[in-house]
């Protein structure tokens, strides 16, 4: 990956006109992104290279034991930190910032990602499955990086078997939303492992996590 790869448009604002549409008065147009198992995704080093899931579409990356789906940067190995972007994932699920009663929820996501958020307690934005999300966390402004980041994420998002390894920030946050992490293992990220706010309603079992300290 170069640069931002987006699939999907629903992370523009859809408060504006009150009916589901974005501001521009066009639809939202959903995508669905798979991703084999064994695959592995590269951001170019250097660079804010990230990929971005929107409100409405999805992510179906279900690796296996034997055949992880790895996204780091598109050098050798993987013992850096901070080398490109990373993946965040938006959703509609519920966000503490949201007013209550509405139709329509739009929260400034991190990274200059556009919106996430709203009302539907059935959303899904897809599987992530024995994934491993290596060396991310580029500074492309002053103290803000990216890391594994979901914004708006309900339960029914299935997240099982994931490592977040080498990010030069927090290894994943969450940003309200009610999704569950099972089997989560952070190693040598340089902030908290995990990381939630806004409202995070989910559950994290069975995770583990560890740093590796500079003498």
């Amino acid at each position: 990956m170069t640069g931002r790869v987006t699939v999907g448009n629903g992370n523009g604002q859809l408060e504006t006109n009150g009916d589901g549409t974005l501001d521009d008065g066009s639809a939202v147009q959903a995508a669905t992104l798979t991703i084999e198992a064994g695959v592995e995704v590269f951001g170019e080093t250097g660079t804010f290279a990230n990929l971005l899931i929107t409100r409405g579409s999805k992510i179906m990356a279900m690796g296996t034991a034997d055949a992880p789906i790895v996204f780091s940067s598109d050098d050798a190995g993987y013992d850096g930190s901070g080398e490109w972007g990373g993946l965040i994932i938006h959703g509609y699920a519920p966000h503490n910032e949201c007013a209550v009663g509405g139709s329509y929820c739009d929260i400034d996501s991190e990274g200059e990602s556009g919106f996430a958020g709203g009302y539907d307690e059935d959303d899904s934005s897809g599987v992530l499955r024995y994934v491993v999300v290596a060396e991310g966390g580029y500074e492309f402004s002053t103290a803000t990086r990216l890391t594994v980041s979901l914004g708006g994420r309900r339960s029914r998002h299935e997240m099982d078997y994931i490592q977040v390894h080498g990010n030069s920030d927090d290894g994943i946050e969450f940003y309200g939303g009610t999704v569950n992490l099972k089997h989560g293992v952070f190693t040598n990220n340089n902030d908290d492992s995990v990381d939630w706010d806004e409202g995070y309603q989910g559950n994290l079992s069975t995770s583990s996590s560890s740093r590796v300290l500079e003498r």
